[in-house]
């Protein structure tokens, strides 16, 4: 039976990706009623919904968040119906929810998904706008291995907080859209899908990028890359 809805939401264009800059799916988001509002300018699209989430896990079980937190513009309520991940909530608590377990956050709150089964699903309600979107960039509590070898030893953690929605705004179709094709963005699964992905793929590969990067990984990259930009305008 979901699988035949699932099939039924893609149909009807509501099935969406959210991509990394290495063209790697994070999770995919099947919008069961309306849009949500960086998509849809409508009003309707500010009135709670609830989505569909399916994640992908990398081959170390690490989640779409490895350390970036995030919050959520509404308060929410995840149920899972396959699978179970592990979050972070609020820099310290650790909560694990399993299949047919439930999932509340606050707006208040920030969280990161550390560790997902492959192919966890869960039905994902939302209630009225509160605030905007918010990502915390490396938030950390203690001095890794990469501050130990390229930042003299000094932690880049950083309590910033910058909006998500400028790169949800932008749904875009190709790297070449935009300079910001860097950032996560979500792509409308459609014919066209796997054409923008494997463009994508190609463009890094001919960059000399690796494809094969874990999450973590990646965010040691770019830990690396904020180091440098900020040593070169200190400089």
């Amino acid at each position: 039976m979901l699988t035949w809805f699932l099939k039924f939401l893609e149909k009807c264009g509501r099935k969406y990706a959210f991509v990394d800059f290495y063209g790697d799916v994070l999770f995919y988001r099947y919008y069961v009623f309306f849009y949500e509002d960086n998509i849809d300018d409508r009003f309707i699209a500010k009135l709670p919904n609830i989505y569909i989430h399916i994640y992908n896990s990398d081959k170390d079980g690490s989640g779409p968040n490895v350390e970036s937190f995030h919050s959520h513009p509404w308060s929410t309520l995840a149920f899972l119906i396959k699978g179970s991940y592990k979050e972070i909530i609020d820099d310290t608590k650790e909560r694990i929810t399993k299949r047919f377990g439930f999932a509340y956050l606050s707006h208040k709150q920030k969280h990161r998904i550390a560790e997902v089964e492959q192919d966890t699903t869960s039905i994902f309600m939302h209630g009225f706008r509160k605030k905007s979107w918010k990502v915390y960039i490396n938030s950390c509590e203690n001095i890794c291995e990469t501050c130990e070898k390229t930042n003299n030893k000094i932690c880049n953690k950083t309590t910033e907080t910058n909006a998500l929605d400028h790169h949800l705004e932008i749904v875009q179709t190709s790297i070449a859209d935009t300079k910001s094709w860097r950032a996560l963005t979500f792509l409308k699964v459609d014919n066209n899908f796997n054409n923008i992905i494997d463009r994508r793929k190609k463009a890094l590969k001919r960059l000399g990028v690796s494809l094969n990067n874990t999450q973590k990984e990646k965010m040691e990259i770019l830990k690396k890359e904020q180091i440098e930009k900020r040593h070169h305008n200190e400089a």
